[in-house]
């Protein structure tokens, strides 16, 4: 958990509603570095949305420079859970 994030967060981010509860929720999760890796559905129980849902505003945060994420793939070719960089 990084505090230094969350603080971030709450002073810097220009979102608000659903979209600063899922930054929020990263932030939480984050280590000192700014990086996570939660499941959606991990994301979605925290925030108390719907897995859809969390995913389009995780997409919006990308897109408006928020995050950055790198979708992460098994040796078997299977998806698993993205890696998450806050940009705070």
């Amino acid at each position: 958990m990084s505090q230094i994030f969350s603080s971030k967060v709450w002073e810097r981010a220009s979102v608000s509603g659903s979209d600063l509860l899922v930054l929020l929720a990263l932030a939480e999760m984050a280590n000192d570095n700014g990086v996570c890796s939660p499941t959606v559905r991990t994301i979605a129980k925290m925030v108390r949305l719907s897995e859809r849902q969390t995913k389009r505003i995780l997409a919006n945060l990308e897109r408006d420079g928020f995050i950055q994420r790198v979708r992460r793939i098994t040796k078997d070719g299977d998806y698993t859970s993205s890696l998450y960089r806050l940009n705070i």
